[in-house]
């Protein structure tokens, strides 16, 4: 597929990624995956050629929504082994989400890809960061007999990554960063 060779050196780039719901998806990529796809770029799209192979989302962060995000927050509420301070705290994520995703629809001037991607990119390591904490969650909570008490420091430790991966959608939001967001701004 040529896209036209711009201003510019032209790069062959090879893309392996998902694309996010506030990435348009092309009409010849299928179920918004783009696989192995050689595409020439024209020199303004350089900076993909420095990115990192994406890790696979975990299977369960892909439904029931085709948002990953809110399937977090779906997983955490309907589990029915989380108090109310925890419900409350992934539904202020799942608002979070909302709000950055009209935040970027709305923007003006519209962001370009590469400030769309730094930007989900960020939210997607606080995101994994929270489902991490998640499962851990889970997992000691039914290792320990289904005993809430037993499990203090995981919930502890959930509450914090949902707190931290919430930030994250504030500060993806905020006009006043010029930076991508860093590992360190999520992992707190």
């Amino acid at each position: 597929m040529d896209v036209g060779t711009g201003r510019g050196q032209v790069a062959k780039v090879i893309l392996e990624m998902h694309l996010t719901s506030t990435m348009s998806i092309p009409k010849w990529a299928s179920d918004g995956e783009l696989r192995a796809k050689e595409v020439v770029m024209a020199d303004e799209w350089e900076w993909l050629r420095q990115l990192k192979p994406s890790n696979e989302l975990p299977e369960r962060l892909c439904v029931p929504t085709s948002s990953p995000g809110l399937n977090l927050g779906v997983q955490v509420i309907g589990s029915n082994i989380v108090g109310n301070d925890v419900v409350e705290l992934a539904a202020q994520y799942m608002a979070e989400h909302a709000r950055l995703e009209l935040w970027i629809g709305s923007h003006e001037p519209p962001l370009g890809f590469q400030q769309q991607f730094e930007r989900t990119r960020g939210r997607s390591e606080a995101l994994l960061a929270a489902y991490e904490a998640w499962v851990a969650f889970e997992t000691a909570y039914q290792a320990s007999g289904k005993k809430i008490d037993q499990v203090r420091d995981e919930r502890e430790r959930l509450k914090g990554a949902l707190r931290r991966a919430t930030d994250a959608l504030v500060r993806a939001r905020s006009e006043c960063s010029s930076r991508p967001l860093a590992a360190d701004d999520i992992s707190g």
